[in-house]
């Protein structure tokens, strides 16, 4: 099966690109262990990356095939006999047809939207894969199938993007490996479906002398899950124990989103801000079934039947996220670059449940505990207020490179400082070595991010050969 996928994901590139084909991609071998005591931090990493692009008149193509990894555990054959130990990740395919003015790209792509790197509130066509939540870039990203328009006249460009897909993120579920965890992690039987979703986005930008602005808009669904009502439900007889059941659904989202690239010299600044509005979108939760664990378990049709309470949240809010950035090339060819990020809710209603108590079972659920934004920067489920840093110095030709990160929460004291060295072996192999250090803050418990975090603290190594 295997092989037959591989002929698929060749084969568009033989036959609409005629000649040589240009193969390019790399090799990655990485390790990484806890300061705590040395041991392994088993989480999935891309091995490898095969990259296909050719050009053939005004057409185009471009694919990007990984190989995702992750060690198998000690009991790894006890519940699989497989010897797979990887798995294939098309991370993108499309085709690019160039126009007089005009580029349209069809296809899995990967989008970049914004004027600040990496971690932009206004690029929302793709979701993200939070196993690779502390990389950067189109690291992060998980292809979205969509068509794209790009129109250039004079100094402006006009942008078009249109999904027929709804994009979700790729989470952790459960995973003791990962540093953060989900507040909720919900059964897919109990997540409402999107009915409609299709998502369209667009942008203008106009470019001058020193910069350029850009206003953009999108609109469609969150790529995270949230809180959407509960149901309490019964036997037709009322005779069992009452249950609660709580229902989940991906709120239908707006962004409208300007931002800007200033160049000063030796000092650039980019700013982005995205005014969100979202919605739930069920006015209504009755006709759901009672998810039960117990019946679904063990295949059994459900005892629980009736509905004694529902109620629909009704959460309607309005946000924004903000990112603000510098880059600086310093005295001694240090290069220092920064980003502030902050967020916050600018209005909130829902349908508050009310409290209920029946005589085997009581409820309190204040939906305004379980908001969070389902679109924007990721980095936002960490802080809502965070700052950046990375000083980069060069030595040797550019053949030696020294890193200093820092993250910096700014309502709380929790930070994560990581010390790089990077080593290019030669043209082809390049190394690097970090030491990373997260520190929480001692005047909150293990519910404040940055203290569960603190076990992440790691070192780790990175070989990469390009070919």
């Amino acid at each position: 099966m295997k092989y037959f996928l591989l002929a698929l994901y060749f084969f568009p590139a033989l036959v609409i690109c005629q000649g040589t084909v240009d193969f390019s991609g790399n090799v990655n071998y990485y390790y990484i262990s806890r300061l705590s005591d040395g041991s392994l931090i088993n989480l999935p990493f891309r091995i490898a990356n095969f990259i296909i692009q050719k050009e053939h008149d005004n057409f185009s193509i471009y694919s990007n095939l990984a190989m995702e990894y992750r060690i198998p555990s000690d009991s790894h054959f006890l519940d699989n006999t497989s010897p797979q130990d990887f798995s294939w990740d098309l991370l993108e395919l499309y085709l690019t047809w160039q126009l007089k003015n005009t580029e349209i790209r069809i296809g899995k792509q990967i989008h970049s939207w914004g004027s600040t790197d990496g971690n932009s509130p206004v690029d929302n066509l793709n979701a993200n894969d939070y196993y690779y939540l502390f990389e950067s870039g189109a690291e992060q990203k998980i292809g979205a199938f969509s068509t794209a328009v790009d129109y250039f006249l004079d100094s402006w460009k006009f942008g078009l993007s249109i999904s027929p897909i709804h994009q979700t993120n790729r989470l952790p579920i459960n995973d003791p490996e990962f540093p953060v965890d989900l507040p909720v992690s919900p059964r897919s039987s109990q997540v409402i479906e999107v009915n409609n979703p299709i998502e369209v986005g667009g942008f203008i930008t106009k470019s001058f002398n020193k910069g350029d602005v850009t206003l953009s808009y999108f609109n469609g669904h969150d790529r995270v899950f949230s809180l959407s009502g509960a149901n309490v439900y019964s036997d037709k007889n009322f005779i069992l124990p009452s249950r609660l059941d709580t229902v989940f659904c991906y709120r239908k989202t707006e962004m409208i989103g300007l931002g800007g690239v200033f160049f000063l010299g030796n000092l650039t600044f980019r700013g982005d801000l995205a005014y969100f509005n979202t919605k739930d979108p069920n006015d209504s939760i009755k006709d759901r079934g009672y998810t039960d664990l117990d019946a679904i378990r063990f295949g059994v049709e459900s005892q629980y039947t009736a509905i004694r309470e529902s109620h629909p949240f009704l959460v309607n809010a309005e946000y924004y996220q903000l990112n603000i950035q510098f880059e600086y090339d310093f005295l001694w060819d240090i290069n220092i670059a920064g980003q502030y990020i902050k967020y916050d809710t600018l209005k909130y209603s829902d349908n508050p449940p009310p409290i209920i108590d029946l005589p085997e079972f009581q409820s309190d659920i204040k939906p305004s505990d379980f908001f969070s934004p389902g679109m924007g920067v990721t980095i936002a489920s960490l802080s809502k207020n965070v700052v950046l840093l990375d000083l980069t110095k060069m030595l040797y030709d550019n053949q030696v490179e020294l890193n200093l990160r820092t993250m910096l929460d700014q309502v709380f004291s929790g930070k994560l400082i990581e010390m790089g060295f990077g080593y290019d072996i030669n043209e082809s192999v390049k190394s690097y070595l970090a030491l990373t250090k997260i520190m929480g803050d001692n005047s909150h418990d293990e519910t404040y991010t940055f203290n569960r975090m603190e076990d992440f603290s790691h070192i780790r190594l990175e070989l990469r050969y390009f070919y």
